[in-house]
């Protein structure tokens, strides 16, 4: 007899039940990870943990292919010396120099091995702070000596496939590994033993929201960021803005330093360029000003060649090479021959720098053809980290000396006897009032400033239009825009 209509109904929800359950199972399958591989080799991890140099040449050879200068070996101990003593570092090196990389390896160097629980990456812009993690995230997902060594740390990042969907569903022996694997943030996975279990990767660019960066782990317990890497802080435009400069350099040393927390110190390094004098950079690595970030400034070449007759001549045989559709080897061959006496006087940083797909033959050489190509402003600012060493200012420049030496040294709001006039300009705004009062003998012969200031007053030595404190609406309520600009009056 065929079965009964409510048998067939039974039999099918049976099916779909089974059917359901195997899925679950193979999905199941699929989030589970455990159990891990094994540390491929304990020795070669042990030493790294302790050793940040041989940390960066063991485990990313493909990135620190040629041997360190003697500047590189400075920067790298007092990389170490930040991570795990919590020092603080602005470091400028020439562009192409690797202090990035350094500072990314030192990043991953410290979240690994358990030294930080959480690492801050700032940079310039709020781009440039994202293409920073971008970097070390790739890192981890394609570093297979990491992986090898570090498997409870990278093991469940490969096993994500790059999907970070995957996230949510991951799990170890059945418990959830909380990883997260974000554009701007990233949390390690939670393996039991893990020295970096739940540790954070975050990133901001230097004016977004910074203050009070708290994570809260899935234990509850809460971290805050105790190392902070500023990667070039500044942009060409903020460097050469007295009131940029001012705010990005409150923003690290009050900011960022005060991150950690009541009673912690924040660990820092800032690799930076120096774009123009007296900018962000500038300041921090000078070690007058702050000695407390052990400024390392270092160029590509600290002394130039002294027979700069021979390199005249080297720089026409290249160009006319270059001209006419060349590759410059006959210039090359120029300096070979005369090669002694061109690299009479010069002290080159790194010796193992140059272009050998290029035919460059020395670091020198290198040196001087960036030199060249690049012209005195650029070489002087990107490669020796002191901008504008050979331009003589000229004597219209505004300086804080000649401002300074204009001062006439009388005590506000008098005015000398010798003065018949006064006049008052005021520059008018919607929100505030900025004024000038000054005194003139006869003829206007003579001026002195007798006072200026805006209203309403703001107490702040620096201040812009955008960021007043008090405006003239908080000081005529009610009056409306034009009202209030003329009581302000």
């Amino acid at each position: 007899m065929p079965p009964k209509k409510s048998d067939s109904k039974r039999q099918y929800d049976q099916h779909r039940e089974r059917a359901r359950q195997r899925s679950a199972e193979r999905v199941l399958a699929g989030q589970e990870i455990a159990p891990l591989p094994p540390i491929a080799n304990i020795e070669r991890r042990a030493k790294a943990d302790g050793d940040f140099r041989y940390f960066c040449e063991t485990y990313f050879p493909d990135i620190f292919t040629l041997r360190w200068s003697p500047d590189h070996l400075k920067v790298i101990n007092k990389i170490e010396r930040v991570v795990c003593q919590r020092d603080m570092l602005a470091v400028a090196m020439p562009r192409g120099s690797g202090k990035t990389s350094l500072s990314l390896a030192g990043t991953i160097w410290a979240i690994i091995t358990g030294k930080h629980p959480f690492v801050y990456l700032i940079a310039g812009t709020n781009e440039a702070a994202v293409s920073m993690l971008s970097n070390i995230k790739s890192h981890f997902e394609s570093n297979k000596l990491l992986l090898e060594d570090y498997p409870e740390a990278v093991y469940p990042i490969i096993k994500l496939g790059g999907e970070t969907r995957r996230c949510a569903g991951q799990r170890y022996y059945g418990v959830p590994t909380q990883i997260n694997w974000g554009a701007e943030e990233i949390v390690m996975p939670s393996i039991p033993e893990s020295r970096c279990a739940g540790a954070i990767i975050r990133v901001s660019g230097i004016t977004g929201h910074i203050r009070g960066a708290l994570h809260t782990r899935p234990d509850g317990r809460q971290v805050r960021p105790t190392l902070v890497i500023c990667d070039d802080p500044q942009t060409d435009q903020s460097a050469r803005s007295i009131m940029q400069t001012a705010e990005r350099l409150r923003i690290i040393t009050g900011t960022i330093l005060g991150l950690a927390g009541p009673g912690e110190r924040t660990g820092a390094i800032v690799p930076c360029t120096v774009i123009q004098k007296n900018d962000l950079a500038d300041q921090l690595l000078d070690k007058d000003k702050n000695p407390q970030w052990h400024g390392e400034r270092t160029k590509l070449i600290y002394s130039l060649p002294e027979n700069l007759k021979l390199w005249s001549e080297y720089a026409k045989i290249r160009d006319e090479s270059l001209k006419s559709d060349g590759d410059g080897r006959e210039a090359t061959e120029f300096y070979a021959r005369n090669r002694d006496a061109m690299d009479e006087g010069a002290v080159v940083a790194w010796e193992d720098r140059y272009l050998r797909s290029n035919g460059e033959i020395s670091a020198v050489q290198h040196a001087m053809n960036l030199k060249f190509d690049r012209g005195d402003e650029c070489f002087y600012a990107e490669y020796q980290n002191d901008p504008g060493s050979t331009i003589e200012p000229s004597s219209e420049m505004l300086t804080v000396e000649k401002v300074c030496g204009k001062a006439n040294g009388r005590p506000v709001s008098e005015v000398p006897i010798s003065c018949s006039r006064l006049t008052m300009f005021v520059d008018i705004h919607k929100t505030l009032l900025f004024y000038c009062v000054c005194g003139w003998e006869e003829g206007f012969t003579a001026g002195y400033i007798v006072e200026y200031g805006t209203y309403p007053k703001q107490y702040r030595n620096t201040f812009t239009l955008a960021s007043v404190q008090r405006t003239l609406q908080d000081e005529f309520k009610g009056l409306g825009p034009n009202g209030s600009v003329q009581a302000g009056l």
